[in-house]
């Protein structure tokens, strides 16, 4: 083989083997990056919502399972997370959550009082954390959960457009839906099954969270059951958000 033949054949190998890397890196990534839904705003859905870390969001979380009826406002902006926990519109209890220490407080009490995270945790009572967990748990039931989703109908969330598709999967008696926005962004949740309904509304509320500076400092003792267990109903307040952060610990 003559030399000029033969640097042809190398340049030739040397550029079927780029074009073959180049291939094989485009099927990776098309694989890694494919939608498996037909609907375009879906798949625009997906691809922000792998890159969501709910660092920035508030919203209404509503909880009518098991024969009970709360609801918890929420608020996350950055590393403070702060939730309201209600009854019959009624506010039980007010929570932050910063760094190692987390603020309770009351209508009732009028007044604040912090505990190190690490105590508060043992009692696994319902924190920021905990619905900051919940949201993290729903991104990741729909980024790897095979199922159908079904366009319903185009509405109104919290006066806006948005888009509802209906999502199920094989052989479970969940049924859910999903509100888009136009920014292909979450504005609502609604998961029904046989315990009742959860849902979670998106609002523009976000707003920077202030810590407390005057507080009662607490030892060990359960914080959260000695502010809600003053009154009966309370307690029983008590007792669904304690099954709700158990629920979500073994979820995880």
């Amino acid at each position: 083989m003559s030399k000029h033949r033969l640097f042809i054949f190398i340049l030739l190998f040397g550029i079927a083997s780029v074009v073959g890397v180049v291939v094989l890196v485009g099927m990776r990534f098309y694989v890694q990056n494919a939608c498996p839904y037909e609907e375009l705003r879906l798949c625009r859905f997906e691809r922000l919502l792998k890159n969501e870390k709910f660092e920035k969001v508030s919203g209404i979380y509503i909880n009518k399972t098991n024969g009970k009826d709360v609801t918890t406002d929420f608020n996350f902006h950055g590393k403070n997370q702060e939730i309201y926990l209600r009854k019959d519109a009624k506010e039980i209890l007010h929570m932050i959550e910063s760094g190692e220490y987390i603020y309770l407080s009351s209508p009732n009490d009028l007044k604040w009082r912090r505990q190190r995270v690490s105590i508060a945790e043992s009692y696994e009572y319902l924190q920021p954390s905990g619905v900051h967990g919940f949201l993290v748990l729903l991104k990741k039931w729909f980024l790897e959960t095979e199922m159908t989703a079904t366009f319903i109908e185009k509405t109104l969330c919290e006066g806006k457009t948005c888009y509802r598709y209906e999502l199920k999967v094989v052989d479970l008696p969940v049924v859910s839906s999903i509100y888009l926005t136009e920014k292909n962004t979450l504005a609502k949740i609604i998961i029904e099954d046989e315990r009742g309904t959860q849902e979670i509304i998106f609002t523009d509320k976000n707003k920077e969270i202030l810590l407390p500076e005057s507080f009662e400092v607490a030892g060990n003792e359960n914080i959260f059951l000695q502010i809600t267990s003053k009154e009966e109903e309370k307690s029983v307040d008590y007792q669904y958000v304690e099954q709700f952060e158990k629920e979500r610990k073994q979820a995880e």
